[in-house]
């Protein structure tokens, strides 16, 4: 049976409900700065404020919508060199704009809070300038800016922890509540702003009925001969891969996988793949360009969590995202505005959600853990996941999550007292966020077939290792990416890069290029090789046409090219040691040379490879 959540205390406003109101933005690429953010919502939801979570490119975010609130606070992660996630990057966009009149956020009061790794020279860069901007445009700093350093022994919550603490002070003493309200306590479960329902069957009013039932319902489904035959390949095991539905992600494409070709040697620790995939019609892209693989939760574990849970009776029912009314300034439910990608063409199952948005394999957060003590009537594990979510027993938490890498799936196994309402499985899992990779193909090998179809090419290296406790981990892309057998269809989203070029970029494609590259890094580097000898190639088929063919022996020199690769591998296979660029010579980059750095050190050979 599919239990309920605790019913929450009514959360009431004062009169003017929207003078006691919170916005909580994050930008994040991994999931970081977004858990950061419900963690402050749910600070500010416990003092009375009216909250609302969202990405700072969330649906009705903008300038405008900044000045409607009491409060601001933003969760912004650094990526790149010094950049905004995506998530973040439209609203900072539309903050330096020249035609916000100074003093625009004068009524805002403000706050920020920085992820980042101090071992980057831009450390923290994204958070400082937003708030740096803000600050230009008027808005008031209520509490000091907070940054967050994944260096710190405890990582970013070594910062975020101790700000968070001073952030609820500070509302306390800035914002006190009116007479006669207290918070909501920590003990109390805060109810999500949305969750999910089953849906209502549609019915066809041309299919006759009686009594409401189909005359046909359960006819024969106990004469054996009606039986259909069981066939031992649909058994469901632990590598059974998972289904190859296409979900509806914004602007995907459908690609069909050519080749997954394992580029290092079998007796190598490190497992990198070459994938090849391909797609119907002309697309471009340029090195440095970027391909998103979605990747899916595999059906033995989607099944473990489904029975821990005692869902089997709901799983596979279609399912609504409705709306609570615990979050009256959110706007109505979308599913663009959660980030959820359900199956083309019908509602989605909860074996859906689990298996293509949920993560279910995702190391916990001590959020996770302090909601399943709500759902677990067992008081010692109650006592322990309560520890485990406190601040206070950081070594406790680490040394029983992060070190031995252990699952949100393995802890629901380890405390099998819990018993989480399916309604609100969208707030209390992670989402499983797509993976990011650099092309590694360009020039000529984006279309070898002609410009009927366009060829991506991957260079993936797959997470596989053995923690403190000797468990094998996979990644949960790398193990899916593993399981893919040419000819499957796969949903991915192309997106651009951060080397900004393009063949009207004529320095880069004509002066001498030193590239370093460690391992899979290599990938943009081979892209950028490849296009630079086809563009250089046209320049020089359009040159001999103009002057004639007999002044070809006049060739012009090309810049050089040098590639330093650094790999652990000096046996790899074709394809990850970088001997994947043009031939020398006339139709080729010039004097191109891969000098592998493990080589070099030793004072072997450096030439080309």
């Amino acid at each position: 049976m599919a239990t309920t959540a605790p019913v929450p205390i009514p959360i009431p406003f004062p009169p003017t409900r929207h003078e006691r109101s919170a916005l909580i933005l994050y930008a994040s690429e991994t999931g970081t700065s977004e858990d950061a953010a419900h963690a402050l919502g749910g600070i500010a939801q416990r003092l009375r404020f009216a909250t609302r979570v969202a990405a700072m490119d969330g649906g009705g975010v903008n300038v405008n919508e900044l000045r409607k609130y009491t409060i601001v606070v933003l969760a912004i992660s650094t990526t790149g060199q010094g950049d905004l996630p995506r998530n973040g990057r439209k609203l900072w966009k539309s903050l330096l704009r020249r035609s916000i009149p100074a003093g625009y956020l004068r009524h805002v009061d403000f706050t920020t809070f920085g992820f980042g790794d101090r071992s980057y020279a831009k450390f923290n860069w994204a958070a400082r300038k937003v708030h740096r901007r803000l600050q230009q445009l008027g808005a008031n700093e209520f509490y000091g800016r907070g940054e967050g350093d994944e260096q710190h022994d405890e990582g970013t919550d070594g910062a975020f922890i101790p700000w968070s603490l001073g952030f609820k002070k500070q509302l306390l003493e800035s914002y006190p509540l009116p007479e006669g309200i207290e918070p909501i306590p920590d003990e109390e479960f805060l109810p999500p702003k949305y969750i999910l329902q089953i849906a209502e069957p549609e019915i066809d009013s041309d299919t006759p009925t009686q009594n409401g039932t189909s005359p046909d319902m359960n006819e024969g489904t106990n004469d054996p001969c009606l039986k259909e035959v069981f066939d031992p390949a649909d058994l469901i095991t632990d590598e059974t891969p998972p289904p190859p539905t296409i979900i509806d992600i914004p602007g995907h494409r459908v690609l069909t996988l050519k080749k997954n070709l394992r580029l290092t040697a079998d007796d190598h620790f490190q497992d990198v793949r070459h994938l090849a995939l391909e797609v119907e019609g002309n697309i471009g892209y340029q090195p440095g360009d970027v391909l998103t693989l979605y990747p899916k939760n595999f059906p033995a574990d989607v099944n473990s969590l489904i029975a821990l849970q005692n869902w089997t009776s709901i799983a596979d029912k279609p399912l609504s995202v409705v709306d609570s009314t615990a979050h009256p300034t959110s706007p109505p439910y979308t599913a663009a505005l959660i980030d959820l990608h359900f199956p083309v063409g019908r509602r989605p199952t909860l074996r859906d959600l689990l298996t293509h948005n949920l993560d279910i394999t995702a190391i916990p957060r001590r959020s996770f853990l302090g909601a399943c003590a709500h759902f677990t009537s067992d008081e010692t594990h109650k006592t322990k996941l309560q520890e485990f979510s406190n601040p206070a027993y950081t070594d406790e938490y680490f040394d029983y999550t992060t070190r031995p890498r252990r699952s949100i799936l393995e802890i629901l196994q380890d405390f099998p007292t819990i018993q989480l309402p399916f309604n609100h499985a969208l707030a209390l899992l992670p989402r499983l966020r797509g993976r990011q990779f650099s092309i590694s193909s360009g020039g000529i090998l984006r279309q070898p077939n002609g410009k009927e179809t366009t060829t991506f090419h991957l260079t993936v290296a797959l997470v596989r290792y053995r923690t403190v406790l000797r468990k094998v981990r996979q990644g949960v892309c790398s193990r899916y990416i593993a399981s893919l057998k040419p000819g499957t269809r796969i949903a991915a989203t192309l997106s651009d890069g951060s080397l900004n070029v393009n063949a009207e970029d004529s320095l880069l494609f004509r002066r001498p290029l030193l590239l370093i590259a460690p391992g899979t890094g290599v990938a943009p580097m081979r892209s950028l090789i490849w296009e630079r000898d086809m563009i250089l190639n046209q320049e020089d088929e359009l040159r001999s046409i103009e002057v004639g063919h007999e002044n070809n022996a006049e060739e012009i020199p090309r810049a050089k090219t040098v590639l330093i690769f650094g790999g652990r591998n000096r046996n790899a296979r074709e394809g990850v040691r970088p001997r994947h660029h043009p031939a020398r010579g006339a139709a080729g980059v010039g004097d191109a040379a891969a000098v592998g750095a493990g080589a070099a050190a030793r004072g072997e050979g450096r030439g080309p490879a």
